[in-house]
């Protein structure tokens, strides 16, 4: 499904997970040294099998999206992209100033390279790596992996085919472990500064590609940016989890000695003859792209404590809120993405909870009604609760609809190129059809104590990208947005919602 779209990646497509913050590593060469020999810890333990297996309850989970993560990427090619692994990769990129650079993190016994050694690499690279506007500095070619994908595919070829150097350049961070960013920005406890840091940035000093990017503001903010071909992010949660698990309690700092460098050197690239025209657009585009987006963050004063004292589930109650903030700022109610889990079946993705059911409307109606009795209103709110939560279990059992539907339309697709004549079944062309698979609202559920932020984009141009993450005492909500300030907007009406909820379900004593 990913490797098919030919819509640019980033935004898209990448969502981005931002990591609490590390007060053992707070300067930008510390924070990235230790993410990258956490993650050789979560590797060895991979590639060893010795990772206790994913559960949901007494479940075990499938575990195959794993050997996706590492040395592995996204490749552009005309109509349908490619991915490659390389399992026995040694070393990452890093990217500074748009300048790339290989660091081995293991040795050739694959031993990993401490933690303080990788840290000096990174602080030598941050230092040295020339500004983009220096005669001697490579443009900023990792822009081109926000283009169109038949685009990149394009100039990709072109600059293989111009000079061997640009295929070991190519090869070098297509086979690295993760890419590492290394950013001169600052957001600093600007939330949505760091959203947008990790989701997108400038486009420039990135790689989108990449299956995992770890980007490190010069201020030590960090997060992942995920290219989601093929895993998901309850998959990365996990990996997250582990590396910051390790980093929470490792004495490594502490028994590590001062040592020699990882080994280090600058990555070169020739341009291609009409390379520099095409770079200097895809940043024009991009810069368009990002700039019209609008990011709301906010944290709400309710969360899974309060929720469950009302005897709701906490994400059915934040589907909810989610559904009457939307009604609040736009005055509609529209079709509703929710990703639901299949990895109980071997090789399981995710199939399509469909939150906007006729007890949602009724819902809706009711908190809105200045008339109805609390009673009413209480009940139509478990309702709506507990029919979410049927449709969870029933899709997380296999019994949703949309990808199977998904399957019989690619089928129909794939008959009406090669049989002449072929007719596409006017079900899928039906208008009911089209508006149902248009969400204006996806959402996504992917909370941890590891991280402080989740956010992607909408998946469509009129449509909201709402990420969200249920903590104890919170509910912290991203929301995005092409509409003139609706990712903003949004997240103040959802925080009412929430409120109006809860407040609703526990009437608060009358002083």
């Amino acid at each position: 499904m990913y490797l098919e779209l030919r819509d640019p990646v980033p935004i898209n497509v990448n969502p981005a997970f931002v990591l609490k913050a590390d007060p053992k590593r707070t300067d930008q060469a510390s924070r990235a040294a230790g993410i990258v020999r956490s993650t050789l810890e979560f590797l060895k333990n991979l590639k060893e099998e010795r990772l206790v297996p994913d559960m949901e309850a007494n479940t075990p989970l499938c575990m195959r999206q794993y050997r996706y993560l590492f040395g592995a990427s996204r490749i552009p090619k005309l109509g349908r992209d490619a991915y490659v692994v390389y399992p026995n990769s040694r070393h990452v990129v890093v990217i500074s100033r748009n300048q790339f650079y290989t660091v081995d993190v293991l040795d050739e016994n694959n031993t990993p390279y401490q933690e303080n050694q990788i840290r000096a690499a990174f602080h030598l690279i941050s230092r040295r790596a020339p500004s983009s506007l220096a005669s001697y500095s490579h443009p900023p070619c990792g822009v081109l992996t926000t283009t169109d994908r038949d685009v990149w595919a394009a100039e990709r070829a072109a600059l293989e085919s111009f000079d061997p150097i640009n295929r070991d350049f190519l090869h070098a961070i297509d086979s690295a472990i993760m890419v590492v960013c290394l950013d001169e920005s600052s957001p600093g406890q600007d939330t949505a500064a760091c959203a947008r840091d990790i989701l997108h940035g400038h486009g420039l000093n990135r790689w989108f590609d990449k299956a995992i990017q770890l980007i490190v503001a010069a201020d030590g903010c960090a997060g992942f940016n995920m290219e989601h071909s093929a895993f998901d992010g309850h998959t990365l949660m996990r990996y997250i989890h582990d590396i910051q698990t390790d980093l929470d309690t490792t004495k490594r700092l502490e028994l590590e000695q001062k040592a020699a460098t990882a080994p280090y050197q600058p990555l070169d690239w020739v341009e291609a003859f009409n390379t520099s025209n095409t770079i200097h657009s895809a940043s024009r585009a991009f810069q368009k792209k990002f700039k019209s987006l609008d990011i709301g963050v906010a944290k709400s004063d309710v969360g899974k404590k309060d929720i469950v004292a009302c005897q709701i589930s906490p994400d059915a109650a934040v589907q909810l809120a989610i559904q009457l903030a939307y009604f609040r700022v736009t005055g509609s109610l529209k079709s509703t993405y929710e990703a639901a889990m299949t990895k109980k079946f071997l090789h399981g993705r995710t199939e399509t909870v469909r939150t906007m059911t006729t007890e949602v409307v009724d819902f809706v109606s009711a908190m809105e009604s200045p008339v109805l009795p609390l009673k009413k209103r209480q009940d139509t709110i478990r309702q709506a609760a507990k029919r979410h939560v049927e449709q969870v279990v029933a899709c997380k059992n296999g019994q949703g609809i949309d990808r199977h539907l998904w399957v019989l339309k690619n089928l129909a697709n794939f008959k009406q190129k090669r049989i002449l004549d072929y007719r596409m079944e006017p079900f899928f062309e039906d208008p009911v059809y089209q508006r149902a698979f248009h969400f204006n609202v996806s959402t996504s559920n992917c909370g941890s104590s590891a991280l402080s932020l989740f956010s992607f984009g909408p998946v469509v141009q009129d449509g909201v990208g709402l990420g969200y993450m249920i903590k104890d005492d919170s509910v912290n909500l991203t929301a995005s947005s092409y509409q003139h300030k609706q990712g903003r907007d949004f997240v103040v009406a959802f925080n009412q919602a929430l409120n109006d909820m809860i407040n609703t379900l526990n009437p608060p004593p009358h002083p």
